[in-house]
């Protein structure tokens, strides 16, 4: 049987299959309740706005640069460069923190903001890196 993929498992947390498919069976199944559309659209929106700007930025390149058509190619590989340099960071966190909270919700000891693996504290304790206090629900 094929094993599923799961990246970004806090390191010391072994997960057997059942679990890695019933994080991922939640991941999928309730994105709305984990945040997941809140965070995509906001890497969204801020891929909109630096595409507009990105694209004024060429127009007007072009528009002083005609002859030598190099330096608007560089131009746009540039600030493409500087889009992905931006936007994966950010798409791998919202992944993260979407992948903390469907541990949390499958039952696992994890601090659903940062993954901090919470073995041995009792859920009224804060979280030891980031502070936060885990509601029981």
């Amino acid at each position: 049987m094929a094993k599923s993929l799961l990246l970004g498992v806090p390191h010391g947390l072994m997960l057997t299959e059942t679990e890695r498919a019933d994080v991922l069976r939640v991941m999928q199944q309730d994105p709305d309740r984990l945040g997941y559309h809140r965070r995509v659209k906001r890497v969204s929106a801020l891929l909109f706005g630096i595409g507009a700007i990105s694209l004024f930025g060429l127009v007007m390149l072009s528009a002083t640069i005609r002859k030598n058509p190099l330096i608007l190619a560089g131009s746009f590989v540039v600030m493409q460069a500087t889009v992905a340099a931006i936007l994966i960071p950010m798409a791998l966190k919202a992944y993260r923190k979407t992948l903390y909270e469907a541990l949390y919700a499958c039952g696992h000891n994890i601090c659903p903001k940062c993954g901090y693996l919470r073995q041995g504290l009792e859920d009224t304790v804060p979280c030891p890196e980031c502070g936060k206090v885990v509601s029981i629900e």
